[in-house]
């Protein structure tokens, strides 16, 4: 079953950008957890770092307790990926269920491997790598579920890696917001793509909300504006044969300092956050290994590994973020951007309409 529709929603909220990705739950089908985790880890990295940026427009409502404040816009991230969060290197253990062809008769054998994946590529990676499954133990081989004989086996299988989603240094996303205030200096922001439900393919939704509390009108003795804010995101999606799905949920709180001037304001922000995803996909590998896999003297060796239901929890970057930003109001348009320094860097700008504020 082929997901893109679904990646769809993903390219528009974490970067995978290409229309020609690949999907999540094919790649991951074909991998164990071991492999998964290295697998998605930068995507999980890049969906916290880009949207926990930028939450809050930076207009305020002064010292006013009360001020109508209206926004609404667009934001576009951009995060650098390090070089080495495109490619990695692992190795794990695992059980091979394998059919095997001895003095005629053919039979089953659990047999212990371990896998060496070289040069893969994570989701945001390139072309595929290489997988050796190195085998080599004295296993007995049962027929009819008895055992009926023993045989060394030392040998290695190797096959191609799965590819990335896109291949980019340049981790992209982009959301529409909604902020509406200002009422004893509490501002409210509200993110939200309306749920993507598509026949035969499956469901995605994003959605977001915060508050931020403009400390000025209680301090009215502070040179400039002071705020604290706090926000939650989550991103689901899901297949409609539920053999895939991705829960992602993102936390963040913190406090900027701004100045405005006649028509332009800047800030800086001190913030904590966290991101974490939760996988379950079904892993079944069996097609893409019987087509590739091959004993290094060209023999070829049928491999069946059963289907298996595999759950773990990702987590992103919990950091402590400096970001630091302007907007440009130009009633009643808004241009609104920022940089961000943390574990990766971060880019993100917005344009939209304000109404009231500072």
């Amino acid at each position: 079953m082929h997901f893109r529709s679904l990646c769809l929603v993903l390219a528009l909220l974490a970067g995978t950008t290409s229309v020609h990705a690949q999907s999540l739950e094919n790649n991951l089908g074909e991998v164990a957890e071991s492999y998964a985790r290295p697998y998605v880890q930068p995507f999980v990295n890049a969906l916290g770092n880009n949207l926990n940026s930028g939450l809050f427009h930076p207009s305020t409502s002064g010292r006013k307790l009360f001020a109508p404040r209206f926004t609404a816009g667009i934001l576009g991230y951009a995060t650098l990926l390090p070089l080495d969060e495109l490619q990695f290197n692992t190795a794990f253990q695992d059980t091979l269920q394998l059919e095997v062809e001895f003095e005629g008769e053919r039979y089953d054998a659990s047999v212990p491997a371990v896998f060496v994946v070289q040069d893969a590529p994570t989701t945001y990676g390139g072309g595929p790598g290489v997988v050796r499954i190195r085998i080599d133990d004295t296993v007995t081989l049962n027929r009819d579920g008895q055992p009926d004989a023993t045989v060394a086996i030392d040998t290695t299988l190797a096959y191609e890696s799965i590819a990335g989603l896109v291949n980019t240094e340049l981790a992209l996303a982009g959301v529409p917001y909604v902020e509406f205030g200002t009422v004893l200096g509490l501002d409210v922001l509200l993110r939200f793509v309306p749920e993507l439900d598509v026949r035969d393919y499956g469901r995605a939704s994003f959605r977001g909300a915060g508050a931020r509390l403009n400390l000025r009108p209680y301090l009215p003795v502070l040179p400039f504006d002071v705020s604290v804010h706090a926000a939650v995101q989550s991103l689901d999606a899901e297949d409609n044969d539920g053999l895939f799905e991705m829960q992602a949920e993102m936390e963040a709180a913190g406090a900027t300092a701004s100045a405005t001037g006649a028509f332009w304001r800047l800030y800086a922000t001190l913030q904590w956050e966290r991101t974490t995803v939760d996988w379950r996909y079904v892993y079944d590998p069996t097609d893409a290994v019987t087509q590739t896999v091959f004993l290094e003297e060209g023999i070829e060796l049928p491999v069946d590994i059963e289907p298996t239901e595999i759950t773990f929890r990702s987590e992103g970057f919990d950091q402590r973020r400096v970001e630091v930003g302007f907007a440009i109001n130009v009633r009643p348009l808004t241009i609104r951007g920022g940089y961000t320094a943390g574990e990766w860097t971060a880019l993100h700008l917005g344009v939209g309409l304000l109404v009231g504020g500072k």
